[in-house]
């Protein structure tokens, strides 16, 4: 990690937790009811940049686990108010479902997950950039993934259906959500 990381004490907690989420994953709804940890998406007194929060956001939402937010809603600047309630939609929208990780044996940290919700998230979980490749989730079609929109901010997403694969290009801990 990072030493810049490492002087927030939230965020070595954060990717513990986001690893267990994305490696229990596949276990959501089957044996438990996933339970990510505590999301924070405040502004202020914290070091985690906004990237970091839409990955945290991007991961917990599409587990479709437990939501739990460790900010004081009343002190929440107006933006991330809008994270939290746009991670809540996602959130019961995929929670009927078992997501599927992308990537766990080729990575520590999955790149990505599925959720038959019609939800696929990619990340980039390191301090530089990565060029993220990962096999198209079963029953998901390539034509749907050209069309698909990000979900955070509604843009088309420029990525790589090649072979099978989902490539794209991410910067230090960009992720996308995409809506199939």
């Amino acid at each position: 990690l990072p030493i810049s990381l490492l002087r927030d004490r939230n965020y070595p907690t954060a990717r513990a937790a986001m690893l267990n989420t994305l490696t229990r994953s596949f276990m959501h709804n089957r044996f438990w009811i996933n339970d990510p940890d505590c999301l924070m998406v405040r502004g202020r007194r914290t070091k985690l940049t906004e990237q970091q929060i839409y990955l945290m956001a991007s991961v917990t939402a599409l587990s479709g686990g437990l939501l739990l937010l460790s900010d004081d809603l009343t002190e929440l600047e107006e933006d991330r108010f809008e994270i939290f309630e746009k991670t809540t939609a996602l959130n019961r929208k995929c929670a009927p479902h078992t997501p599927l990780p992308l990537g766990m044996l080729e990575n520590h940290f999955p790149r990505g997950l599925y959720n038959p919700a019609g939800y696929l998230g990619l990340w980039n979980p390191t301090r530089g950039p990565d060029r993220i490749s990962v096999p198209i989730p079963s029953g998901v079609d390539a034509g749907a993934l050209k069309k698909a929109r990000n979900y955070w901010t509604n843009r088309a997403i420029s990525w790589q259906i090649q072979d099978g694969r989902i490539n794209v290009a991410l910067g230090p801990f960009e992720s996308l959500v995409a809506v199939l």
